[in-house]
C-alpha cells in the first residue's frame, strides 16, 4: 500500500507572502510558535475559533505541513543543490518556509536542520525562530543524525533545552493518524536504505513499519518505496508539503 501523495503548496498569496522578521529570537522552553494563537490558559487569540480539533481564522483552516533536511549553513549540501554560496541556499530554503506557513499552522520538521556543528546549529535555530515567529506557526521536530538532540548522540540530553526554545516538541519518532491509518514520522527511511552508493547506517534506530514519512535520503522524487514518502526539500522544490 502506498501512502497518499503529499500535496505541494500553491503559489504564495497575500496571506503567505514574506513577512518581517521578529528580532526577539529567544523564548522560554515549550512556548514554540503556538503562543501567538493559543495562550497558556488555552484561550484563543482574537479572530480564532475551534472546529473540533481544528483551528480556524476567518474561515481558513490551519494547515499541517511536513519538511525535512533543511541543512542550513551546510556548504556541501548547498553545493549539491546547485547554489554558489551557503547564503543563497539558506535564503531559498527559508523563503520556502515563509511563503508557505501562515498563522496557526503546524510544521513537522523531520531532522537535519544544519550540518550539526554547534555554531551552525545555533545559527539555524535562530533563523528558524525568526521565520516561525513571523509566520505565527508551531514547529515540532523529529530529530535527524545531524541534530545534536537526537538520542544517537551521547550529549543529546544536554541540547534538548536549546531546541525547545524553538520547537514545541523534540523527539525521534511520532505516530499520527492519516485517513484512518497509522502513519509514523521518522528522519530515517526503513532499514536498508541510504544515500545512493552508501551502506545503510543507523539501521538499529530505524522503524520497519507499513507507513512511514521520512527524510534523510535527499530524494529527487517523493515516492521511495511501498508505504514511504520522502518529505525532504529536494523532492518538493525546497518547500514544505501538506
Amino acid at each position: 500500500m502506498s501512502l497518499p501523495r503529499a500535496r505541494a503548496p500553491g503559489p504564495p498569496d497575500a496571506t503567505t507572502a514574506r513577512r518581517p522578521v521578529d528580532t526577539d529570537r529567544r523564548r522560554g522552553p515549550g512556548t514554540g510558535r503556538r503562543a501567538a494563537v493559543v495562550h497558556r490558559d488555552g484561550a484563543l487569540a482574537p479572530g480564532w475559533r475551534r472546529a473540533g480539533r481544528v483551528l480556524m481564522q476567518n474561515g481558513r483552516m490551519a494547515q499541517q505541513w511536513f519538511t525535512s533536511d533543511l541543512h542550513l549553513g551546510h556548504r556541501f549540501v548547498a553545493s549539491l543543490r546547485g547554489f554558489d554560496t551557503v547564503e543563497e541556499h539558506d535564503a531559498a530554503v527559508l523563503d520556502g518556509l515563509r511563503d508557505t506557513l501562515s498563522a496557526g499552522d503546524t510544521v513537522w520538521m523531520l531532522g537535519d536542520l544544519s550540518c550539526g556543528d554547534t555554531a551552525d546549529e545555533d545559527r539555524a535555530l535562530d533563523l528558524l525562530a525568526d521565520v516561525l515567529t513571523a509566520a505565527g506557526a508551531t514547529a515540532d521536530l523529529i530529530a535527524g543524525n545531524h541534530d545534536s538532540c537526537h538520542p544517537l548522540h551521547r550529549g543529546a540530553h544536554l541540547r534538548q533545552r536549546r531546541y525547545l526554545e524553538v520547537f514545541r516538541s523534540v523527539q525521534a519518532y511520532q505516530k499520527l493518524r492519516w485517513e484512518d491509518q497509522d502513519v509514523w514520522l521518522s528522519h530515517f527511511p526503513r532499514p536498508g536504505r541510504d544515500h545512493e552508493g552508501m551502506e545503510s547506517r543507523y539501521d538499529e534506530l530505524r522503524l520497519d513499519v507499513p507507513r512511514l514519512i521520512h527524510g534523510h535520503l535527499h530524494s529527487d522524487a517523493p515516492d521511495t518505496g511501498p508505504g514511504m514518502v520522502d518529505v525532504g526539500v529536494e523532492a518538493w522544490g525546497l518547500r514544505p508539503v501538506a
